[in-house]
């Protein structure tokens, strides 16, 4: 089969990986992991020597330029199998990755590197902490996002996709995304769907599909978990949340949607303390 592999994707990239190391026929293959997100001249060499590209096409005409510029770096009997990217954005239609939050010791990424508008602006307008923390947990995110309509973005934008990939995922997604946990954070995914697109590619490539058991075991993505707004769980019926529901911090605990929301109201009132402070001026 193919001597080496280039995985062009995001983070769910990982997962794809551990699954062809796992697969017999290509488990001596030398895999390069690229992420498609960015600029990278380095990829087109890597993609000169290549056998097989699997890749994860996005939307975009930065990523369709880059794309291209790898498949005509190919040699003339490389292949190429494309793959949906998919993200679960309307499930927490209130964050956003703050670019904003510096490393921390022990978080490469920072504590918090997902923030909260609806807290963030909720500890602007001031209040005691209990206030702010109750006002957020009574409140209806249906009536401040359209969420079905981000969630037709997030699977028309996948079936979108679908129509240029040679493997879709869609239908699993759908049957899936409410019924049990598929996402931990919007494009952190479960090994299970990531695993489903990498059988269907190992099909694709005319290659059999692996066991559950010789598939990549645990979540690989799931570094931390975002909670889930009760209000947008009662919206869509989403069945693995419950009252008891708890959500893995970046600090490697077990805590629930209040404790964690706890935790980020006081780090937002440290820094908001923190930005009011005088520059201190030295000599």
């Amino acid at each position: 089969m193919a001597k080496r592999i280039l995985i062009y994707a995001n983070c769910q990239g990982l997962v794809v990986a551990k699954a062809v190391r796992a697969h017999p026929d290509l488990a001596t293959t030398d895999i390069r992991i690229v992420e498609n997100y960015k600029d990278d001249p380095a990829v087109q060499e890597v993609a000169a020597s290549c056998d097989l590209v699997l890749a994860q096409m996005v939307h975009g005409e930065k990523f369709r330029k880059r794309f291209a510029a790898i498949v005509s770096a190919l040699p003339p009997d490389a292949r190429t199998v494309r793959f949906p990217a998919m993200h679960a954005s309307h499930l927490w239609p209130q964050f956003f990755q703050d670019y904003t939050v510096k490393p921390e010791p022990g978080y490469k990424h920072g504590r918090f590197p997902w923030g909260d508008k609806l807290l963030i602006n909720l500890v602007r307008q001031g209040g005691s902490k209990a206030a702010i923390l109750e006002q957020y947990l009574a409140a209806n995110l249906a009536e401040k996002f359209d969420l079905k309509g981000l969630y037709r973005l997030a699977l028309g934008g996948m079936q979108q996709l679908e129509t240029e990939c040679d493997v879709a995922i869609s239908d699993i997604y759908a049957q899936n995304i409410f019924e049990r946990q598929t996402f931990f954070s919007p494009y952190h995914a479960a090994n299970y769907i990531v695993n489903a697109i990498s059988n269907r590619m190992f099909a694709a490539l005319g290659l059999r599909t692996l066991q559950d058991d010789e598939l990549p075991q645990g979540n690989l993505l799931r570094d931390a978990e975002l909670p889930i707004h009760r209000s947008v769980a009662a919206f869509f019926g989403v069945k693995f949340i419950h009252p008891d529901t708890t959500y893995l911090s970046r600090a490697g605990t077990q805590v629930s949607e209040r404790e964690l929301c706890s935790e980020y109201i006081d780090w937002l009132l440290q820094r908001q303390a923190q930005a009011a402070q005088p520059a201190t001026v030295t000599a």
